[in-house]
């Protein structure tokens, strides 16, 4: 057989035995033909063994590569996972930060806002007290207001320990407390003196407005005593033609009188919310029952039963 394909064996056959008379040689041919297998078969085999000898070699060679290489491929995990480790480390250490500059930026913007109040509210008490002085209602009314809401914020547990703090509210009480006895002041002088400065007033009113419902509860309260007053001297249980019960009607025509009085003098200074004549019907009314509670408890044993008919 050749050694370079195409191989045809018949083609092989034809040149071995080209005649008839050529199979005579057929067992010479056979013969070299099995010689020439042993040859390629021993050609083989030792060819096998010198590939098996260097492929071990060079097997082991490449298995010692691949394990430096897996090695190399280790080393680069644990570097990359180190680095991922000390990169988590720092974003947590940033977003630390970030949360505390937060927290700070936060406290700082509310520290400088109660700061702003703070001044706000110090000016204030100090501009109170000028139009106190100054008898100013009007202005004094609208910052009064102000101040209050300014006030509220500090008003808190926290801030109740602030010396400064404390020094500002006793000042706002102080004032108020100044303020409602210059109104009472104003009121009285206009019952002296029959003079109603009906603009002064209605500024006084806007104060006591302005510091809350309670204020306006007892400066209705105190306006209806400071009214009763004449009512008391004229029907006092020393002046017996007035007091007497045979005279009962003189209180009630009295009491006509100051209304209509009220609504002449007064027209629409008072808010129809304050309910300031009622209040004063309300006290009178109390000041009746106990002026004739003390005169039957005193005459119940002399009384003309008479008089009740």
């Amino acid at each position: 057989f050749s050694d370079s394909p195409p191989c045809s064996p018949i083609k092989y056959i034809n040149n071995m035995f080209p005649n008839g008379q050529s199979p005579g040689g057929i067992d010479t041919a056979i013969s070299k033909v099995k010689t020439k297998m042993v040859r390629v078969d021993n050609v083989v085999l030792a060819s096998i063994r010198g590939q098996s000898r260097g492929g071990s070699v060079r097997g082991t060679e490449d298995l010692v590569d691949a394990k430096r290489q897996i090695e190399s491929l280790f080393g680069k995990i644990r570097d990359i996972r180190s680095k991922a480790e000390h990169s988590e480390r720092m974003v947590v250490e940033i977003c630390r930060d970030i949360k505390s500059l937060d927290s700070a930026k936060k406290n700082l913007t509310t520290s400088i806002t109660a700061l702003k109040r703070l001044h706000m509210l110090v000016t204030g008490v100090d501009q109170l007290r000028g139009m106190l002085a100054n008898r100013q209602y009007k202005p004094a009314g609208n910052l009064l207001q102000a101040v209050q809401q300014l006030a509220q914020g500090f008003n808190v547990q926290a801030a109740r320990g602030v010396p400064k703090i404390n020094q500002l509210n006793w000042s706002m009480q102080q004032i108020k407390e100044e303020l409602v006895q210059q109104i009472h002041e104003e009121f009285i002088r206009s019952f002296e003196t029959n003079q109603i400065p009906l603009g002064t007033l209605k500024d006084t009113c806007f104060v006591v407005d302005a510091m809350g419902p309670e204020a306006v509860k007892e400066f209705a309260r105190w306006f209806a005593d400071a009214l009763l007053k004449e009512y008391q001297t004229i029907f006092a249980a020393s002046n017996s033609d007035n007091s007497r019960l045979e005279h009962a009607e003189k209180r009630y025509q009295w009491l006509i009188r100051q209304w209509r009085q009220l609504e002449e003098l007064y027209p629409g200074l008072f808010p129809p919310a304050w309910h300031v004549q009622e209040t004063f019907v309300e006290e009178f009314c109390v000041a009746t029952r106990l002026a004739y509670s003390a005169m039957l408890e005193q005459t119940k044993k002399s009384l003309d039963y008479k008089y009740l008919l």
